[in-house]
């Protein structure tokens, strides 16, 4: 679940979408990592501070042959461990 904050009147909860390049790679210690972004097409320029959550399926980032990655999520300051 991620907690969006944007300004505008109006929510883009629904076009808010995470985005993966579909390419993995490793660290130091052979973890796998991804980058992903969350995008929105939605410009409002209100000034209204707006917060929202909203549940983005990840699945497609699992690989076969583990079952812990990192995510690094542009613009945020750490990585999100993922285990499935």
């Amino acid at each position: 679940m991620v907690t969006n904050w944007y300004g505008g009147g109006e929510s883009n909860r629904e076009s808010t979408v995470l985005f993966w390049t579909g390419d993995y790679y490793k660290n130091s210690k052979g973890e796998y990592i991804v980058d992903v972004i969350l995008h929105s097409d939605i410009v409002d320029i209100r000034r209204a501070l707006m917060t929202d959550k909203k549940i983005h399926d990840i699945s497609d980032l699992q690989l076969e042959n583990a079952n812990f990655i990192w995510i690094n999520l542009i613009g945020y300051n750490q990585l999100v461990p993922y285990t499935y």
